[in-house]
């Protein structure tokens, strides 16, 4: 699933680039396209990091654990002004993150709320996956012929998927018979998706541009499935990026 989502979005960049080429093209060599905006493709790649907290109100309070294997990738196609100090563009992306929320061993095992269970051990493994749209806004300043600085701020949507597994093993009080269940569950959520980002980057030649910077994502609400939810407002990605002025 995760493959075909990069593929999608490096597909969508590569069609971007050949769509906005051939409407260039059709407009005649006697047309000057593109004198006030110009249009741009950007394929970016990038890695996250950040915190995610899982509760379960009956048993285990609130737990805290940092996001691993989550990794971001999408495409941008939109238009810049004349000396590209202003990018405005549309966004369609992905990014997940794993969690393992939870894990704790009990010696002496642990009674449970309702004493029909002494637990041995317990653990909760979530899995995250985001498919998102944003509008973008960015604002760039030359530092010299090669070299720019950029930042901008986006805003859209976000299409959640939090998949979370909860295992235990221990004994059956009533009849003393060892047990090991695993259960789970599946959480999906359409929500609001802000960000705001900066880096640097360097011209490699009249089209083509490389950047790297820093990028934080906002999702204002938990995702939440009878006792259980997980938490995971703020994100942050490590991202390079290609971009193709036209």
């Amino acid at each position: 699933m995760n493959r075909k989502c990069l593929c999608f979005i490096g597909g969508l960049g590569v069609i971007g680039m050949s769509a906005v080429s051939g409407l260039k093209a059709s407009d005649g060599a006697e047309v000057d396209y593109g004198r006030e905006w110009n249009p741009y493709v950007t394929v970016r790649g990038g890695w996250l990091f950040g915190k995610s907290k899982f509760k379960e109100f009956v048993e285990r309070g609130d737990v805290k654990k940092s996001v691993k294997d989550a990794y971001s990738g999408s495409a941008e196609i939109g238009v810049s002004n004349y000396d590209e100090s202003m990018f405005v563009g549309f966004e369609l992306g992905y990014f997940t993150g794993k969690m393992k929320l939870y894990e704790r061993s009990y010696n002496p095992p642990q009674r449970s709320i309702d004493g029909s269970l002494d637990v041995d051990y317990e653990s909760v493994v979530g899995d995250m996956e985001h498919f998102f749209g944003t509008c973008n806004v960015t604002l760039r300043h030359d530092l010299g012929e090669q070299t720019f600085l950029y930042g901008g701020i986006g805003a859209g949507a976000v299409r959640r998927v939090a998949s979370f597994k909860l295992r235990g093993k221990g004994t059956v009080v009533a009849t003393g018979a060892a047990f090991d269940s695993d259960t789970g569950g599946v959480i999906r959520k359409w929500q609001f998706l802000g960000q705001t980002f900066a880096g640097f980057g360097v011209y490699l030649n009249a089209n083509w541009q490389l950047t790297a910077g820093y990028r934080l994502r906002w999702m204002p609400s938990k995702l939440k499935d009878g006792d259980s939810c997980i938490k995971q407002n703020l994100l942050h990605a490590a991202e390079v990026g290609l971009t193709y002025r036209f």
